[in-house]
């Protein structure tokens, strides 16, 4: 683990990411001091809520 203070865990609600084999119910592993690059996946908080989805 690179960044042990900004890793955290979420779960998974939703359907929108099967494609990427991330199924409603999952837990994932979220480090934020990592760089996107396009075609990644991406998480992004907003309003107490997580969006995941793939950068372009």
């Amino acid at each position: 683990m690179k960044h042990p203070s900004g890793t955290y865990f979420l779960r998974v609600s939703g359907t929108s990411m099967i494609d990427a084999q991330i199924f409603d119910g999952d837990i994932v592993i979220v480090d934020s001091g990592l760089r996107t690059y396009p075609k990644r996946i991406l998480f992004q908080t907003m309003m107490a809520q997580a969006r995941c989805s793939i950068a372009s």
